[in-house]
């Protein structure tokens, strides 16, 4: 199986406020925006929904209405995390991340530091977590971000008269242009930069 990373600019003070907030005209609205996604990982995890863990419906209604998460399911909460991200996101550019392993994403982040690029760490943004609390995942999906504040300066050093881009690894090339055009759409946005990994 391949794994990739999906990348979204997305005002995160927004996702937060929805979490907990109990607006059901929101509940309903990304349902049925991701309906065949939805019904989709439904199916997929058909096993895991019989065994007990919430359908991928009831995860986002757990999420946005504030009902007790159920123990143990942490996956399905990581997607529907992902579906509130989507929702209120914009996907970013990825082909240099799909698919990818550890190791590559490890290699950019390498080069990000040999950048200078210090606030902008791979491994925070494949594996730092969510400012929403959820039952974590015990395996996929992985999530991280940078914040608004990690964008900002990273932009001003990858995107800023600096930029050495001559300390860019050849076949890193792409996937720091990657970068650098996420931190140019979430900059001006004043966005964050949210990550899934599976």
């Amino acid at each position: 199986m391949s794994y990739g990373l999906m990348v979204y600019s997305v005002d995160l003070d927004k996702v937060i406020a929805a979490c907990g907030s109990g607006d059901d005209k929101l509940r309903r609205m990304i349902c049925g925006r991701f309906r065949n996604d939805l019904s989709r990982r439904q199916d997929w995890f058909s096993s895991e929904i019989e065994g007990g863990a919430p359908s991928p419906f009831d995860a986002i209604r757990a999420l946005i209405m504030g009902d007790p998460p159920m123990v143990g399911h942490g996956f399905m909460y990581g997607y529907a995390y992902k579906d509130l991200v989507g929702h209120f996101g914009q996907s970013q550019y990825n082909n240099p991340f799909s698919p990818c392993n550890h190791a590559w994403i490890e290699a950019i982040g390498a080069t990000l530091t040999t950048l200078g690029a210090s606030t902008l760490s791979m491994s925070n943004l494949q594996y730092g977590g969510s400012p929403v609390k959820f039952p974590n995942p015990d395996d996929f999906p992985a999530f991280g971000y940078w914040s608004r504040d990690d964008v900002l300066a990273g932009n001003d050093l990858l995107n800023g008269p600096e930029f050495q881009s001559d300390l860019v690894p050849p076949d890193h090339a792409e996937a720091i242009d990657a970068i650098r055009g996420w931190l140019t759409f979430a900059a001006g946005r004043r966005d964050a930069i949210v990550a899934f990994y599976h």
